[in-house]
This record gives C-alpha cells, sequence and structure tokens, in this order.
C-alpha cells in the first residue's frame, strides 16, 4: 500500500478519491491543518498564553467557552517529580539524566 500511495502526490490522490463516493482525508502537518479553512471557521484553533497554535476540543458546548488557562509543561519539566513519586533515588535520576534518558 505504501508503495501505491507513494506513487502519487497528495492533491492527486484528494482529486482521484474526490470522483468516488468514499471517505478519504488526507493527514496533514498541525501548521498546515491549523491553516484550513475549515479548521478556522469552525473555531478549531486555540491560542496559548505563550502564542502557540494548537488544536481546540472538536465539540461545542453552547454555555462554554473553551480557552487555555496554562500553557502545557516544557519537555522534561516534570520527569525528576514524576520519578520520585515512583520511588526512584537521586542517584538513579541523575544516572538516567547523565545518559541522556530523561531532560529537565
Amino acid at each position: 500500500i505504501a508503495a501505491v500511495l507513494a506513487a502519487r502526490s497528495q492533491s492527486e490522490w484528494v482529486e482521484r478519491f474526490g470522483r468516488v463516493d468514499c471517505c478519504v482525508t488526507p493527514v496533514l502537518p498541525v501548521e498546515e491543518a491549523l491553516a484550513n479553512e475549515q479548521f478556522v471557521a469552525r473555531g478549531m484553533i486555540a491560542e496559548g498564553l505563550d502564542g502557540s497554535r494548537q488544536y481546540a476540543p472538536p465539540f461545542k458546548m453552547s454555555a462554554h467557552e473553551f480557552h487555555i488557562r496554562c500553557n502545557a509543561p516544557a519537555q522534561g519539566e516534570h520527569s525528576e517529580e514524576v520519578l520520585r513519586e515512583a520511588g526512584f533515588e537521586s542517584t538513579a535520576i541523575a544516572s538516567l539524566r547523565a545518559q541522556d534518558v530523561i531532560r529537565g
């Protein structure tokens, strides 16, 4: 299947499948999806406090408007805390950090 799909461009497949009765939607990179006119029209884009853009929940509730209250943690921001709660000792955590297994 991969070889067959790789033989044509995404736009060729979209055009080809658009002529038949089937449901086919391309998988888009995040930035391209966030620029999609349907996402914009449905209000499916949420802006983080840091200005980052991400997907908003796909469902809407009339009495509630979705907004981001805080930014997501940085990669590795809570690694040590989680490992300590899991019972790891300081030396084991330091070893994982030295091996580049964890960050933060």
